[in-house]
């Protein structure tokens, strides 16, 4: 046994059991003192190495736990990148990896042989299939009806063909557009390596202007004149168009004599508030209907022959009522006389 001194307040000194395994420094948290069976302070050296997390992601990888203390909140597990490997579609049916059943069907293999073109070319084998064997036969000449000897610089070979054409020493040139051909020939020896053409414009004819040109019809950029239309068709004459009224008839300016007969006023009366309108028999059928008037001023169009002119005006007051009748392609009648209208307040 062995024996501390006083113990706290006087009491017996405090006596410690004999260890027979006495901690040393590597036992004892890094930082922390103890004392051991000889009396003797010691000083911990074992590392903190508080919560270790490691992530697996390789089969064979062995993650090795370093010597120390450990807080109990370390882990280590599979890196949830791998994780979101491991599902049923992933794994072949039957088989179950890490608790995950798999799902995935072998499917029954087939041979494919692809001749390549200059163009994208996709393949999916039959339903319930898949490719055990793609064969993708050699690029040859054959890929482009233009790998020919002719259209290949001599000395170059592509895909097998060699070239015969003589390259040129070339020459550049700028054409401007015209309204007739033109014909350009390089220098003997010499072929052209650049031919600019200027873009066409509506400079290139001084007519196209847009007096020339026919309303709704762009050329060269320039659009027509509103007042520009085709008269060939029209078949007007004089007599055919309203008095002082212009057209232009087959390109040739035509001023009309035409003028609208006059229809006959109707005959009105105001009994009870109503204004009844007896049509004038004269006007047949080119009657459409009639205009009210009120002081003088339109009060309302109408083809109805009884109306209620209180319901149409806002003030009481004595009005003056006076109606003419209308029609397409005639002159309004003259206005009858007036009659008296009182509206009370």
């Amino acid at each position: 046994m062995v024996n501390f001194g006083l113990g706290p307040l006087g009491m017996a000194p405090t006596t410690l059991p004999e260890i027979s395994n006495p901690a040393i420094p590597e036992n004892i948290l890094i930082g922390k003192e103890a004392l051991n069976g000889a009396e003797d302070l010691i000083v911990g050296t074992m590392e903190n190495n508080g919560a270790i997390e490691e992530d697996i992601e390789l089969v064979d990888q062995v993650v090795e736990i370093p010597l120390g203390f450990h807080d109990g909140e370390g882990f280590v597990q599979i890196a949830a990148s791998e994780q979101a490997k491991i599902i049923p579609e992933n794994i072949k049916a039957g088989i179950t990896i890490l608790g995950v059943e798999g799902s995935a069907i072998e499917l029954d293999g087939e041979e494919l042989e692809i001749n390549p073109t200059t163009d994208e070319q996709t393949f999916v084998p039959t339903e319930g299939n898949g490719f055990t064997e793609v064969v993708v036969t050699a690029v040859t000449s054959d890929i482009d009806e233009n790998i020919v000897p002719a259209n290949i610089i001599e000395g170059v070979t592509i895909l097998g063909v060699g070239g015969e054409a003589v390259e040129l020493d070339g020459e550049e040139i700028e054409i401007e557009p015209d309204v007739v051909e033109q014909i350009y020939t390089p220098e003997i020896g010499n072929g052209f390596t650049k031919v600019t053409v200027a873009a066409v414009t509506s400079d290139i004819d001084e007519y196209i202007l847009p007096e020339n040109i026919k309303a709704g019809v762009t050329i060269l950029g320039v659009d027509g004149k509103a007042s520009v239309v085709d008269t060939a068709d029209a078949t007007a004459s004089a007599e055919e168009i309203l008095e002082d009224k212009v057209a232009y008839v087959n390109g040739v300016k035509v001023t009309g004599t035409y003028v609208k007969p006059i229809l006959h006023e109707p005959t009105i009366s105001i009994e009870d508030g109503i204004l009844t309108i007896t049509p004038n028999a004269d006007n047949g059928i080119y009657a459409e209907g009639y205009k009210i008037y009120v002081d003088g001023t339109l009060l309302v169009t109408t083809s109805e022959t009884e109306i209620e002119p209180g319901l149409l005006l806002d003030e009481p007051g004595t009005y003056a009522i006076t109606v003419a009748t209308y029609g397409t392609s005639f002159t309004d009648s003259p206005e009858t006389e007036a009659v008296e209208f009182v509206l009370a307040e």
